[in-house]
């Protein structure tokens, strides 16, 4: 029996350890690469607040198709004052930009988002463009911090900390500071600083459901402006996990179709 416990230790320690040394990158790696389906479609409820109050609240229907290792994902606002405002994602390989697009319907024709307008906010909430799909990991530098634990609500997580550091000297938020949940790897709590390296953002997912084998969903997402202080708050109601959808939709010539 010593020996069988001295075997099974020698041969978990490296692992152990392995968990202990990932970098900064390799933890945003792992993040980004966890979670995936093949598709997925999402309705959800946006509401939409400042000073406390609540403002509107809008529905969502979120489609996303996943092939050769890349996404796209497909955003719609389904009622509300921005119905019909549809956003679209484009995930490239390599160290090329993501492409966006966005469709609002008095304008008749999608638009394209130019890189610049990555960290600018979406339609009057308090996420932004960068927070759809628009995203490269090369787009900065990364650091591990202290590994923390931290509650949001009545749920425990144990958490990687990273700081990513912006490679655009003119970035909105030069750092962004996240936590992700070692069971998960879904980021459960982030800080966006701004050029005078104080807070001026902060968000929390919760409610985290498996919503397949090994395939994990916050039903919970809240972003705050701490300097207006506007907030936007996301409740999933349904989620459908590998449909068949048809990739067509994921084409900006096709944003103004109907669902």
């Amino acid at each position: 029996m010593k020996k069988i416990v001295t075997l099974v230790v020698t041969i978990l320690t490296p692992l152990i350890l392995m968990g202990e040394n990932y970098t900064g990158r390799q933890i945003a790696e792992m993040a980004k690469d966890a979670n995936k389906s093949k598709s997925r479609i999402v309705t959800a409820e946006l509401t939409v607040m400042e000073n406390g109050k609540e403002i509107e609240t809008r529905g969502i229907g979120l489609r996303t198709y996943r092939e050769n290792n890349l996404d796209r994902v497909l955003f719609r606002f389904t009622s509300g004052l921005k119905r019909d405002v549809t956003f679209l994602s484009i995930e490239q390989p390599g160290d090329k930009d993501n492409i966006q697009y966005i469709y609002i319907p008095n304008v008749g024709r999608p638009r394209q988002i130019s890189s610049s307008e990555k960290q600018n906010d979406f339609e009057d909430t308090v996420f932004i463009n960068e927070d759809l799909g628009g995203k490269k990991l090369d787009d900065y530098n990364y650091n591990r911090l202290q590994d923390q634990e931290v509650k949001n609500g009545s749920e425990t997580f144990n958490c990687y900390v990273i700081e990513a550091l912006s490679k655009d000297s003119n970035a909105r938020f030069p750092k962004i500071k996240m936590w992700i949940d070692k069971n998960t790897l879904i980021p459960v709590r982030y800080q966006s600083f701004g050029k005078d390296g104080k807070v001026v953002r902060m968000g929390i997912s919760a409610n985290i459901k498996e919503i397949k084998k090994g395939i994990y969903m916050p039903f919970f997402v809240q972003a705050k402006d701490i300097e207006t202080k506007r907030e936007t708050k996301m409740t999933v109601k349904n989620v459908v996990v590998d449909p068949e959808v048809n990739k067509n939709m994921f084409n900006p010539q096709n944003m103004s179709k109907p669902w």
